[in-house]
């Protein structure tokens, strides 16, 4: 899936001098936690969160002290604290390819940037897990059946065609070579009726290769593959 399709493009941004006490406003008033930070040019020079600025604050402050930590937030810039040229990805680059860049780098999201690297909108990790919802089909009523199969042709087809020989609908199909050189397989699918599901369920069953089926929070093991 690409990444204009799942990301916030209505992102808040600032520039390098809006103070700490603004970003804080900004984060309670449009209840993010990331603010790209970009220049005149909309080109992202840097992100700033609200973790970054707590740990910038002192910690149990007094009432005057309060007043003073306020003061201190209004006169300092976002740039002295922010992360300077944070990775960032292309507008039509994948949400795997960013998922995997969150995981390399540690981070919670990326700015999202144009052809001409300004920036588009933003990804964050509860953006790549809502898509994972939508890709895994949860949200669809049906069968869900997890296989082990061996690591080769035909293996998946098999599986399929019983599928279409009783008319089911396919919802999704996910697949995930193991590091023993086995396949992890996933069905979700929907019988035309009840009699259709129970056939199904027996007939994929019957070679063994079937981990788990269930249908929404109900799960029946099989194996303890």
């Amino acid at each position: 899936m690409l990444i204009k399709h799942c990301m916030q493009s209505k992102v808040v941004s600032i520039s390098p001098d809006t103070s700490l006490l603004k970003c804080k406003s900004l984060f309670r008033e449009y209840g993010v936690s990331r603010l790209p930070v970009v220049d005149t040019d909309n080109y992202v020079v840097g992100i700033i969160s609200n973790t970054d600025i707590k740990e910038f604050s002192p910690q149990n402050t007094t009432g005057l002290e309060v007043l003073e930590l306020l003061d201190m937030l209004a006169e300092t810039p976002a740039k002295q604290i922010m992360v300077v040229k944070p990775k960032t990805i292309n507008i039509n680059n994948t949400v795997e390819n960013a998922a995997l860049l969150m995981e390399e780098y540690s981070v919670g999201c990326l700015p999202v940037v144009d052809d001409d690297e300004k920036l588009a909108g933003i990804i964050t990790d509860w953006d790549v897990f809502k898509m994972f919802i939508n890709i895994t089909g949860t949200r669809e009523q049906g069968i869900q059946m997890s296989f082990v199969l061996e690591h080769k042709p035909g293996t998946l087809r098999a599986k399929l065609d019983k599928l279409k020989e009783y008319g089911a609908r396919i919802i999704t199909v996910l697949s995930n070579v193991t590091d023993d050189g086995m396949r992890d397989v996933t069905l979700r699918f929907r019988a035309p009726d009840a009699a259709s599901e129970a056939k199904l369920i027996e007939e994929l069953s019957a070679d063994g290769s079937v981990v788990y089926w269930g249908r929404g929070d109900e799960i029946h093991m099989m194996n303890d593959k």
